[in-house]
């Protein structure tokens, strides 16, 4: 079965608004959320490529609007990739706190235990 000019653009509409989606829930914290959108975007990655389209058959409007879905969508990557590797330290220090914890917790539980 042929796909149409507009579904080709509407798969890339969708990665559009998947990342544009992800990038929100990355700015409100929401990690939880975050991660179900991105398996959602994995998806219409994996769609994407699994049938890569001919965007050179494309008219010239279409493949500028490709174009610049594409690039708006890697501005919002970009953002969302720096939000992440923030999150992620702030969780690297919880979680080096949470272990010194432990250990003065041991530590005075031998001394006073």
């Amino acid at each position: 079965m042929a796909v149409s000019d507009q579904d080709i653009v509407e798969q890339y509409r969708a990665l559009h608004r998947a990342t544009l989606h992800l990038l929100d829930l990355a700015r409100r914290e929401d990690w939880p959320g975050l991660r179900e959108v991105m398996i959602e975007q994995q998806r219409i990655v994996d769609k994407l490529q699994s049938r890569p389209p001919v965007l050179d058959a494309l008219s010239d409007a279409l493949q500028q609007e490709i174009a610049g879905l594409l690039q708006d969508t890697e501005i919002a990557n970009k953002e969302l990739a720096d939000r992440v590797d923030l999150w992620k330290n702030e969780l690297s220090t919880i979680l080096q706190n949470i272990g010194s914890a432990r250990v003065n917790v041991r530590k005075l539980a031998r001394a006073y235990g």
